[in-house]
């Protein structure tokens, strides 16, 4: 899972009004994390993920426009449908 920035920066910016303690305490974690999450001097974690999935749940918003997923994969090694090389 990973962040997306320009989604949780127009959040921070509109709903927190650019304000590191007032985005922490709704997010349920320290300020320090959200100012480094967003200058990307740290990438946000599985504690700073969870919290925020979390928090757009009970905002009622979707938290997949703030976290996106890795895309499987789908090449399968030159095999056919049967299995074989």
């Amino acid at each position: 899972m990973e962040l997306n920035k320009e989604n949780f920066q127009i959040l921070f910016d509109t709903v927190f009004e650019s304000n590191y303690h007032k985005a922490a305490r709704e997010i349920g974690v320290s300020p320090a994390q959200i100012h480094r999450v967003i200058n990307g001097t740290r990438k946000a974690g599985r504690g700073f993920l969870s919290n925020l999935m979390t928090y757009c749940n009970n905002q009622g918003l979707c938290y997949t426009d703030f976290i996106t997923m890795p895309k499987p994969l789908t090449k399968v090694n030159e095999l056919d449908l049967k299995g074989r090389a």
